[in-house]
């Protein structure tokens, strides 16, 4: 009986840590650790789902406090499902693949996370000469990379960038370098954060505003951003992943 007792309070402990891990989230900031909660759902339901059913087994759900564990379990794992489902067989596609791509119409698009700590620019530089590409997305930059990335003004012409400084900012960096025109760019924050302009010396709440910084480059902010071809011309996706 001690054994069973003691096999409920620890699945009603790790049931709790596994809840209040799924429902942070939720919480509106941009604290790391928070917001690294957001990636693991399919583990978290997959926990959520086990240590439910072993708290079933072995009678946890006639107390009082195993019922209110299981109410809060089926909100986290409803939670989990919502966040998913639209990945799943049950939604279709949001874009339909087009099984070829006529040459002229391609968009090609290379996405590159080179980690804040990372001061060695030469292989990235080497990647992009061998892809080509369009349109070249560069993410966790810092005011090292931003000065590294002024180099590849000459191949991409248009640029946009968020490059946060000091330890106020809650953001990585961001920059977004293409061969074509950008139109309409904005700087969106999730739940707005901290920045410090390095041309001011104050601070501003930034939200969905817009701001542009300049460097001898034609740029504009960095984030959602429209690409204008020179010949306005539709663009497709191939089965190679080619946009």
């Amino acid at each position: 009986m001690v054994g069973v007792t003691a096999a409920r309070g620890l699945i009603g402990v790790l049931l709790f840590v596994a809840v209040s891990a799924s429902l942070l989230p939720l919480v509106e900031t941009n604290v790391w650790w928070v917001r690294y909660l957001d990636f693991p759902r399919v583990q978290f339901a997959i926990a959520l789902l086990i240590l439910t059913v072993l708290l079933i087994a072995i009678g946890g759900a006639t107390r009082v406090w195993g019922l209110v564990a299981l109410v809060f379990s089926m909100v986290a794992l409803g939670y989990h499902a919502y966040k998913l489902i639209p990945y799943t067989p049950l939604v279709a596609p949001l874009a339909a693949a087009e099984l070829g791509c006529v040459e002229g119409e391609r968009l090609e698009l290379l996405v590159a996370n080179v980690q804040q700590s990372n001061e060695t620019s030469e292989e990235l530089f080497r990647i992009v000469e061998e892809v080509d590409p369009d349109v070249f997305i560069v993410l966790e930059t810092d005011p090292w990379w931003d000065a590294a990335l002024a180099d590849m003004t000459g191949r991409f012409p248009y640029s946009a960038q968020f490059v946060p400084e000091g330890e106020d900012t809650g953001a990585f960096g961001m920059h977004l370098l293409s061969s074509y025109k950008l139109i309409g760019v904005e700087t969106m924050f999730y739940f707005g954060v901290l920045l410090r302009k390095r041309y001011s010396d104050h601070h501003r709440e930034l939200g969905a505003a817009w701001w542009s910084r300049g460097a001898g480059r034609r740029s504009a902010p960095a984030s959602a951003a429209l690409l204008k071809p020179a010949d306005d011309d539709a663009r497709c996706t191939s089965d190679d992943g080619r946009t």
